[in-house]
């Protein structure tokens, strides 16, 4: 697989882990596994997928806060995550992918939700000031 670059498997009925090799083939730049019943906690990304452009495990059931590693997969143009029970606080530094285009990131269970609530969202919104080719942001719920 060491020439593979684009890889999508969703759709299907896959279920259990994505298994940990997929996350190491640093050629990808296409990662799809939407709509599967996979499960398991959000990858650290950034280093093993260094060519990473679009990321796409939506519909699914990882759980477990964003890794702030993300991030250094800088040239992400879209991040897909939506429909999974993904938890904790929302990424402040998304602002530093400055390729990216969409993120969708609905119905999941983000954010704190304590007195900051409010203040978090709009940290967040700030956040991503420099994301200018920013196009879809979908962080409701639906």
């Amino acid at each position: 697989f060491s020439k593979l670059q684009i890889l999508i498997l969703g759709f299907n009925n896959f279920s259990g882990m994505v298994p940990t090799s997929l996350y190491n083939i640093s050629s990808i730049t296409y990662f799809s596994v939407n709509d599967n019943q996979l499960h398991g906690s959000f990858p650290y990304l950034g280093l093993t997928l260094p060519k990473l452009q679009a990321f796409h495990i939506g519909s699914n059931q990882f759980y477990g806060p964003i890794p702030s590693s993300i991030a250094n997969a800088s040239g992400l143009v879209e991040i897909e995550t939506s429909q999974n029970s993904l938890t904790g606080p929302l990424p402040m530094n998304f602002g530093t992918l400055y390729e990216l285009q969409k993120l969708n990131s609905h119905t999941n269970r983000l954010g704190t939700g304590g007195a900051r609530k409010g203040n978090e969202l709009m940290d967040f919104l700030t956040s991503l000031s420099n994301c200018s080719n920013l196009l879809w942001l979908d962080m409701g719920i639906k």
